[in-house]
C-alpha cells in the first residue's frame, strides 16, 4: 500500500459534497487522492489515464518477473523436479478428457 503521506487526503464526506473537485484535484496533481473513512484509508481516487497506466506497468513487472524466474529454473544445472499433483493440484487426480474432433491427429 503507499504511503498516505505521500498523496492528498480527503473524507468520504468531503467525496459526497464534492466529488468533481476531489476528481480534478487528482487529475491535476496526476496522483491518487486517498478517501478516509473514520481516519482509515478505504479508497483511492485518481485520473484513468493513471489508474490505466499503473495497471499496464504491473502487468508488464509480472511479465518480467515470470520471466526472470523462467530462465532461473532453465539455467538450474540441478532444477528440482515437480510431480503432476505438485503442479497441478486436484485436477491430477481426474482422468485426461479427450475430444476426438480437436483437430489435433
Amino acid at each position: 500500500m503507499l504511503q498516505t503521506l505521500d498523496a492528498p487526503l480527503t473524507t468520504i464526506s468531503e467525496l459526497k459534497k464534492s466529488p468533481r473537485k476531489i476528481i480534478d484535484e487528482a487529475t491535476e496533481l496526476e496522483t491518487g487522492v486517498y478517501v478516509l473513512n473514520q481516519s482509515k484509508p478505504e479508497a483511492v481516487i485518481m485520473p484513468v489515464e493513471e489508474y490505466e497506466h499503473m495497471v499496464k506497468e504491473n502487468r508488464h513487472l509480472n511479465e518480467q518477473l515470470a520471466n526472470y524466474a523462467i530462465q532461473q529454473r532453465i539455467s538450474n544445472p540441478n532444477p528440482t523436479l515437480l510431480s503432476d499433483r505438485e503442479t497441478r493440484g486436484n485436477a491430477a487426480d481426474k482422468p485426461p478428457v479427450v475430444d476426438p474432433n480437436d483437430g489435433w491427429d
